[in-house]
């Protein structure tokens, strides 16, 4: 396994967001995020919907309602 170079050409996977949803996702994790396994569900809510490209604030709910609280 090699480290991450980013001077490499090799494409990584990435998410890609809007600052006002990064900072509301922030909120939400140190808010309402009660465990691990929570934030995992959520991590992965936000790796599908970023297949489609760039996420913003029209996402949220989304990101929002996959946590199990």
């Amino acid at each position: 396994m090699s480290a991450y170079n980013p001077n490499t050409s090799d494409t990584l996977p990435t998410i890609s967001m809007t600052i006002p949803l990064f900072v509301r996702v922030l909120e939400l994790v140190r808010e309402d995020v009660k465990t691990d396994v929570d934030l995992h569900i959520i991590l992965e809510k936000i790796v599908a919907l970023s297949t489609n490209g760039l996420l913003d604030m029209g996402v949220y709910n989304i990101i929002a309602a996959s946590n199990p609280k």
